[in-house]
């Protein structure tokens, strides 16, 4: 197996990154010597285009391009957007607000019309008395706190197809309406992941999020707790809305089988235009209270989310203890069986995830 891994972002912050400049910190994924046309190359032979991950005050940015590295200081590059992460609080949260299938439709909507607290894929919960899902006067703040750090990397196995990587690590520091007082500390991973399954060569992509939670230093404890959909949560874009269906790992369907259910993924399926899509979110078996509780909706829109259950039983986080979730979300263009949806969460979702937490504890 050989395995290459790009020079990672050193760590920087908002005081390196102000707001009256732009200042972008570029990563290269690809650049590989025996690689005559500037691009990656995976262990079956196919070129790869190569990843370029950006950073501002505002916005983490992974696009993908097969301009040669010499031309990185001609900025734009000509490039296709793979992901954005919206790191500043837009207005209150920090989220994904931008993300492709393999094929590259992007499937989040952010701030629409009807709920504009709605942003792409986002994680929000309620702490003590101050709620951080909604975005109104007495609803709190996720502020950034600073990457630290970040990074691209491409892995080829011998027989099989290459597998991209782009990690951003984000310091978070949940706070009260007045955009002072500390509610809670966060620090959250989000991995993009670009490959194709084991089993039977499918494209995917998929998102693995990690967030480690934990109480400030002034407080003894913090209560978190929620409403049926406070969790890590997806707004799809208005062609998925009212016509999919959603399926699980225990073979219940539709928002009747699905809401509310516990279950150790849960699927929607829907066709996008001429675009078919499956969208799977996967509860790591390391999370408290797995397998999650799901939320599901499909009119007037659809709207999916992993919870903890907190409306029914809130959790209380004691001084110097540290809540860690773990998800993945995955997508395909096709209606995926759930069979293999199954498949995909013990071959591909498990092992990428240990290998993320496996990280972590080194790191720590």
């Amino acid at each position: 197996m050989k395995t290459y891994t790009v020079h990672p972002f050193r760590p920087f912050t908002q005081s390196f990154v102000s707001k009256k400049c732009f200042i972008a910190t570029v990563l290269l994924l690809g650049f590989l010597a025996a690689a005559p046309s500037m691009l990656s190359r995976g262990a079956l032979g196919e070129e790869l285009p190569r990843l370029v991950l950006s950073a501002n005050d505002r916005l983490v940015s992974l696009r993908q391009t097969t301009v040669p590295p010499e031309t990185v200081s001609e900025y734009p590059l000509p490039s296709e957007l793979l992901w954005e992460y919206q790191r500043a609080p837009n207005p209150r949260k920090a989220y994904v607000r931008y993300w492709t299938t393999p094929r590259g439709l992007n499937i989040l909507r952010d701030a629409p019309a009807d709920h504009l607290h709605h942003h792409g894929l986002m994680f929000a919960i309620g702490v003590n008395d101050i709620e951080f899902w909604a975005e109104d006067p007495k609803s709190g703040f996720q502020r950034d706190g600073g990457l630290i750090r970040s990074a691209t990397h491409v892995e080829a196995k011998a027989g099989e197809a290459p597998r991209r990587t782009a990690t951003v690590s984000h310091h978070l520091n949940w706070l009260g309406p007045d955009g002072q007082k500390l509610f809670l500390r966060e620090v959250r991973e989000l991995q993009w992941v670009d490959g194709k399954t084991q089993a039977d060569g499918r494209p995917f992509r998929m998102i693995l999020w990690k967030s480690r939670l934990s109480p400030p230093e002034s407080a003894k404890a913090v209560r978190l707790w929620g409403r049926p959909y406070f969790g890590l949560g997806v707004r799809f874009i208005e062609a998925m809305d009212k016509t999919g269906e959603f399926i699980n790992a225990n073979g219940q369907r539709g928002v009747e089988g699905t809401n509310g259910s516990r279950a150790l993924w849960c699927a929607y399926q829907v066709t996008a235009g001429n675009h078919p899509v499956t969208v799977a979110m996967l509860d790591w078996p390391g999370n408290p209270r797995h397998p999650a509780t799901w939320f599901t909706m499909v009119n007037p829109f659809a709207y999916m989310s992993a919870t903890l259950a907190l409306h029914q039983e809130p959790l209380e986080l004691q001084e110097g203890e540290d809540l860690v979730l773990l998800y993945g979300v995955a997508v395909w263009d096709e209606i995926v069986p759930p069979e293999l949806i199954t498949r995909f969460f013990d071959e591909e979702f498990k092992p990428a995830a240990e290998s993320l937490m496996s990280e972590a504890r080194k790191s720590n």
